[in-house]
């Protein structure tokens, strides 16, 4: 069901609603530090303080790999996010051979990332998990790259490090207590 290794520097659920909360007191601190120091400190996070929005994903509309931005490696592959795993389903191209533009606009799985109607939902102890029926999934989204490397290379499938997934992170922790990262 899902990958054997997983990277143990995912933040847990807690810990992304903990950083979350965070990340507008943090913009307004640079923004002052910036001021004081003469230089010019920019986070994602002052244009939501300026325009009030109280919750940073509104803002940003939450994973924006393939969507906002890619990866580009030293070697010049290009993959839809640095926290995808390299390997050959997400190489999409090379900046040094292929026409970037021409790989931003037609790959398959950049275009998988970019739709949100068709993410999934999995049901743990008869409740309705995942990013799928969740209502906050146009503006979150979830992290695709974790969803991959959990499932077995599905980016549709749920982002077990959402606090509103709780009950499928403790699934996956039960399916395999021999895993060190869990």
């Amino acid at each position: 069901m899902r990958a054997k290794h997983l990277n143990s520097d995912i933040l847990k659920p807690l810990k992304v609603r903990h950083v979350t909360q965070k990340t507008l007191a943090y913009a307004s601190v640079t923004e002052e530090l910036s001021k004081k120091c003469g230089e010019k400190f920019v986070v994602e996070a002052h244009y939501a303080a300026k325009k009030g929005v109280e919750n940073v994903a509104n803002f940003l509309g939450g994973c924006g790999a393939g969507r906002l931005y890619c990866a580009i490696e030293p070697d010049g592959d290009i993959k839809p996010c640095v926290f995808f795993s390299t390997n050959k389903d997400t190489i999409l191209g090379n900046v040094l051979r292929d026409n970037f533009e021409e790989t931003w606009d037609t790959d398959p799985l950049l275009w998988k990332l970019r739709i949100r109607e068709d993410m999934e939902t999995y049901v743990v102890n008869g409740e309705e998990v995942g990013c799928g029926k969740c209502p906050d999934k146009y503006i979150c989204g979830g992290c695709r790259a974790r969803a991959y490397s959990y499932f077995n290379g599905d980016v549709k499938a749920p982002d077990v490090g959402c606090i509103r997934n709780k009950l499928l992170w403790e699934r996956l922790r039960m399916d395999d207590d021999s895993d060190p990262a869990c």
